[in-house]
């Protein structure tokens, strides 16, 4: 055997071409090596998803389709974990100038292999000539030539072969559309792999990997994509001590150095089928002995390489779930904050953006919140009640107090984005305020956008390997309904530090508006705000008056702004099993929104 790729179908094309290739480069030049890898997993996913009969995602790129439900439906989650692995290292490669490492380049070429064996076991016409219980061999990467050998491809090199294969297979999907000659040579395809898939002798082994298998695959490309290129020995296996073992000595899966030479972060990696919490423990005392050797305590990660958690204990804040780790500037900023940032309880608070009585008392709960560790708080807000002002003098006191650095404003109409982007500028001038739907720009402090253009950025930049030019500082949404629930959530796992939302609510997804933010009982973060001003659930509010002018309001049609019928409000929040609601005192509170107004009739505070 001359290659671990040998096995690959002939009848597959460029696939074993490239496959071998990518193999040859693994050790002279790894920045091809990937991206060769790459380019076999993008012609293996099209061929699956022509062989399947998928329907083509919302885009074509590789990342779409690797994400598509159908294709994982197909392939499993392990495979495809293994494809978007490759893909995300490979982009790296492309895209960006940071050098590959040739035991990245290895680590690519071995879970390459292992999708090329199932893929092969099971989309080809000689199943039974796969090796599914091969592993791969290094020693048959060739070894690089000692003078006059090929220069290794450049980034630029690189990118034009990508554009190449790129307008190669458009043509080629175009032609399939069209060609009838095409449609029949592939149903002849399927034919002849359904009839081997079915003679086929032995099913393939589902494949555990262990911890170094997954540290090198999934937590690798993650760490590389946040840019830690894991170039230097004390990046991997660091030893500790104090540790409480017999020998007292440990090793730290990863540490993530800053420019300081103290650790940012430990990173503590399980295997691939356990539970990443299996981790936390471990880590927490990783991190206790690299506190007391350095003097600075690090962040805390663990992951199985499809799940990572953070914790940043030293601050004060529970573990947290997030999409992919930081980068070295993120976790520095992290780290400063423990000791630079500055109380909100006695802030001041600008008046000249917010007058309103409410409107001060919602930001001073926000605050008290985010003092309490929590990082997400819910101000429930009716029509006209100033939203917006609230959070523009929110953002004020968080930027001025060194909470956050940026600002992510969504809305879900174009028409309310240039509306926030008017009232950030006329009343927080200094922070600048970029509006996304018309100019692409990271250089700000505010950035205001729709979800459509919030998902198209962080779907383009997923494409492409890159990590979503959201801000990362903080986030304060905007969202006027819960119509836009699941991508709100896609947004948020991005781990903005905190997130803030000033929301004027509808009936009938309320329970998902008030579980996103992690608030149990329906209760907002300002809770008796339900009873002052114009801080009304509009689920409440919308209800029919009464007839009569003895106990309510005159009669007549709902108001659209939810201040009025305050007196059925108190009785529909108790009567929901709301009753600390009334414990807020709704008599001494229901005369601020009308002073001739009766007082309800309702259940004594308690």
């Amino acid at each position: 055997m001359t290659s671990n790729f040998d096995f690959v179908p002939a009848d597959w094309g460029e696939t074993r071409a490239d496959a071998v290739r990518a193999e040859t480069y693994g050790r002279s030049d790894p920045r091809s090596c990937v991206f060769y890898a790459r380019r076999v997993v993008e012609q293996v996913v099209i061929r699956i998803f022509d062989l399947e009969r998928l329907a083509a995602p919302y885009k074509t790129d590789l990342a779409a389709r690797i994400g598509d439900s159908g294709f994982r439906a197909a392939v499993g989650s392990e495979i495809a974990a293994k494809a978007d692995a490759v893909r995300k290292v490979g982009n790296v490669a492309v895209h960006e100038s940071r050098g590959i490492t040739a035991q990245t380049a290895l680590n690519v070429l071995r879970q390459l292999h292992d999708v090329l064996k199932w893929a092969a076991f099971t989309y080809s016409a000689a199943p039974d000539d796969v090796p599914t219980a091969a592993a791969y061999d290094p020693s048959l990467i060739p070894a690089p030539p000692q003078e006059g050998g090929q220069q290794p491809l450049s980034t630029a090199e690189l990118n034009q072969l990508l554009a190449k294969f790129e307008e190669k297979d458009a043509a080629l999907a175009a032609a399939k559309e069209s060609s009838a000659a095409l449609q029949a040579e592939l149903e002849k395809v399927r034919a002849a792999v359904a009839a081997a898939q079915a003679a086929k002798a032995h099913q393939a082994t589902q494949v555990d990997w262990d911890e170094a298998s997954t540290r090198e695959l999934f937590i690798d490309a993650d760490l590389l994509e946040a840019g830690w290129s894991l170039t230097d020995a004390r990046d991997r296996e660091y030893p500790v001590t104090g540790m409480p073992t017999a020998q007292g000595q440990g090793f730290v899966d990863y540490v993530l150095w800053g420019d300081d030479g103290l650790p940012l972060a430990v990173v503590e990696a399980k295997r691939s089928r356990k539970d990443p919490a299996v981790g936390q423990q471990q880590a927490k005392l990783y991190a206790d002995s690299l506190e007391a050797m350095t003097g600075r305590r690090p962040v805390i990660f663990w992951s199985n390489g499809y799940q990572h958690w953070i914790w940043d204990d030293a601050g004060g804040y529970p573990p947290r779930r997030l999409s992919g780790f930081l980068t070295k500037d993120e976790l520095e900023l992290m780290v400063q904050r423990r000791q630079t940032r500055l109380p909100l309880k006695d802030a001041t608070i600008d008046k000249a953006i917010v007058e309103r009585h409410y409107q001060t008392r919602a930001i001073r709960a926000v605050g008290e919140s985010f003092e309490a560790k929590r990082r997400e708080a819910l101000l429930v807000m009716a029509t006209g009640s100033g939203k917006t002002r609230t959070v523009i003098s929110l953002v004020d006191q968080l930027m001025k107090r060194g909470w956050v650095k940026r600002v992510l404003f969504l809305a879900d109409r174009v028409a309310l984005v240039n509306q926030a982007v008017a009232a950030f500028k006329a009343h927080l001038p200094a922070a600048t305020t970029i509006n996304l739907v018309d100019e692409k720009v990271p250089d700000g402090r505010v950035f205001v956008s729709t979800y459509p253009t919030m998902m198209g950025l962080i779907n383009a930049t997923d494409a492409v390997g890159g990590r979503p030019r959201a801000p990362r500082g903080g986030a304060i949404p905007f969202p006027p309904g819960a119509r836009r629930y699941s991508q709100w959530r896609r947004i948020a796992v991005r781990s903005c530090s905190m997130q803030s939302l000033s929301w004027s609510p509808e009936p009938v997804p309320m329970r998902c508006q008030y579980h996103v933010w992690a608030l149990t009982g329906r209760r907002s973060t300002l809770f008796r705000s339900f009873f002052v001003g114009a801080l009304i659930s509009t689920e409440m509010s919308k209800m029919p008056l009464p007839n009569t002018s003895a106990t309510g309001p005159p009669t007549g049609s709902p108001p659209s702004h939810g201040v009025i019928g305050m007196y059925r409000l108190v009785h529909r929040v108790v009567a929901n099993g709301e009753a600390s609601c009334a414990r807020r005192g709704p008599d001494s509170l229901l005369p601020r929104l009308n002073a001739t107004r009766p007082s309800p009739s309702a259940p004594a505070a308690s």
